[in-house]
C-alpha cells in the first residue's frame, strides 16, 4: 500500500476535514446515493468524493457548493452548514485560517506552506493567483525562484518546478541576505523533496506499467536523497522525518526482497521518531494517524507482529477515523498468517477488511485491486466467497 506525501502544514485544521467527510458520507447515505451517484450529479470525480469522505482531501469552496446543490438543491441552510464544516464563511467564501503565525501573507515560509497546501488540494488556479501576489512582496533571488517553482508546480510542470527550486537553493547559499526570520536552508530542501515526491506520485498513481513503476522509483529515490540531505543539516526535523518515512514505504512497496526490507526498516526508524517527537502535534491529526498506521504496517513487514497489533489497537479509538487504519490492520493480519497460518488470523483480516469497506467502499475496492495478488492472496485462496461478499457486492 503506497503512502502519499502529506506533511505540509495545512491551512485548514485537520479536524474540519474529518468532520466534513463524516457529515458528507452521512448525507449521501441518507439519500441512498453511492459515491458514483454523487460524483455524477455533482460533476466531481469519484476518487475526489472518496478522498473527501475519508478526510484525505479538504474541499475547495466550489466543490462544497457543487456537493450541496447535488445533495439538496436550493437548501441554503444545508449549503451554509457544509461551508462552515469545510472552514469557509458563507458570507464571503474566504477560507477560515488559523490566527497567529500559521498563515501570514508577509511571511515567506507561511506563504509557501499555504500555496503548497492549495496545490495538494488540486486548487491549481487559486494557487497560481496566490503565488502571483507573492511576486509583489518577495523580491530576493531565492524568494523569487521559489515562487517560480511553486507556480510551475501549480501548472503541473514538475521538471521546471524542480529546476527553479534548485536555483533557489543556489541563490540561498550565495546570499547571506536570504536569511529570512524563520526560513532556513532546510525549508528550501524540504520544498525540493516534496516536489520530487509529488512527481513520483504522478508516475506511481498513473497507468500501472513497468515503465511507470521505473519512473516512480527514480523520482522517489531523488525525493529520499533530498530529504536525507536535509536531515544531515537538521536530524530531528519533524516534517523531513515524516516525508522520508512515506518515501521509504513507497520504495519498499515497489521493490522486492532485501532492498524492500531495508526500506521497511528505515521507515520504522522514521515513523518512530515522528511519533516520539516533542512537536508531533503540529502535524495534522490525520497525518499522525496515517504515520502510526504505516509504522504498524512496517512492523508487520519486519515480522514484529506484536508491536504492529499493539500500535493498531492504540490507534483504533476513533470511530470516525478513515478506512486506512482498518485496511492496514487486514494487511498486517495476513502478513502474520504467512508466518504462522491460523484460521483466527483469516477471520480477523476479513473482519478488518469489512470494517474498512463499510467506511469507504470505493476507495477500499480500488486499493484491493492493487493488493489482491500480494497481501490478500492468502485470503483469496482460503475464503474466496467471503471476499466476494465484502468487496464485490454492488
Amino acid at each position: 500500500m503506497a503512502a502519499s506525501s502529506r506533511s505540509s502544514q495545512s491551512a485548514q485544521t485537520p479536524s474540519k476535514s474529518a468532520s466534513f467527510g463524516a457529515f458528507l458520507q452521512a448525507l449521501r447515505r441518507d439519500r441512498k446515493l453511492t459515491q458514483i451517484d454523487l460524483s455524477s450529479i455533482s460533476k466531481l470525480s469519484k476518487s475526489y468524493v472518496s478522498f473527501l469522505e475519508s478526510g484525505v482531501r479538504h474541499p475547495s469552496r466550489d466543490a462544497v457548493l457543487k456537493l450541496a446543490e447535488a445533495l439538496e438543491p436550493a437548501d441554503d441552510a444545508l449549503r451554509d452548514e457544509l461551508l462552515v464544516l469545510a472552514g469557509f464563511t458563507p458570507q464571503d467564501g474566504l477560507p477560515a485560517r488559523p490566527t497567529g503565525p500559521s498563515f501570514s501573507r508577509e511571511d515567506l515560509k507561511s506563504f509557501l506552506q499555504h500555496t503548497l497546501h492549495l496545490i495538494r488540494q488540486q486548487e491549481f488556479q487559486k494557487a497560481q493567483k496566490e503565488i502571483e501576489t507573492g511576486f509583489e512582496r518577495f523580491h530576493r533571488p531565492a524568494q523569487l525562484r521559489t515562487l517560480m517553482a511553486h507556480l510551475e508546480l501549480a501548472r503541473k510542470d514538475f521538471e521546471q518546478a524542480i529546476l527553479f527550486q534548485k536555483n533557489a537553493l543556489q541563490a540561498y547559499d550565495l546570499s547571506s541576505e536570504e536569511q529570512d526570520k524563520g526560513l532556513t536552508l532546510v525549508d528550501f530542501i524540504l520544498n525540493l523533496g516534496v516536489m520530487y515526491f509529488l512527481w513520483g506520485d504522478q508516475a506511481r498513481f498513473g497507468p500501472d506499467t513497468p515503465a511507470q513503476r521505473k519512473l516512480a522509483l527514480e523520482r522517489y529515490r531523488l525525493a529520499l536523497e533530498t530529504f536525507e540531505s536535509g536531515l544531515k543539516h537538521s536530524p530531528d526535523h519533524l516534517y523531513l522525518l515524516d516525508e522520508a518515512g512515506r518515501v521509504h514505504v513507497n520504495l519498499a512497496d515497489l521493490l522486492k526482497g532485501e532492498p524492500a526490507q531495508l526500506h521497511w526498516e528505515a521507515s520504522v526508524d522514521c515513523f518512530r521518531r515522528v511519533l516520539a517527537h516533542p512537536d508531533k502535534h503540529s502535524l495534522p491529526l490525520q497525518t499522525l494517524y496515517d504515520s502510526g498506521a504505516f509504522l504498524a504496517l512496517a512492523y508487520a513487514r519486519c515480522k514484529r507482529f506484536e508491536l504492529a497489533d499493539l500500535l493498531l489497537d492504540t490507534l483504533d479509538f476513533d470511530q470516525q477515523a478513515n478506512w486506512t487504519l482498518s485496511y492496514i490492520r487486514a494487511c498486517c493480519q495476513l502478513l502474520a498468517y504467512r508466518a504462522k497460518p491460523t484460521e483466527l488470523l483469516l477471520d480477523q483480516a476479513l473482519a478488518a477488511l469489512a470494517q474498512a469497506y463499510s467506511k469507504d467502499p470505493e476507495a477500499v475496492r480500488a486499493q484491493f485491486e492493487q493488493d489482491k495478488t500480494r497481501d490478500f492472496a492468502p485470503l483469496l485462496r482460503a475464503r474466496p466467497q467471503d471476499i466476494q461478499k465484502v468487496i464485490q457486492k454492488s
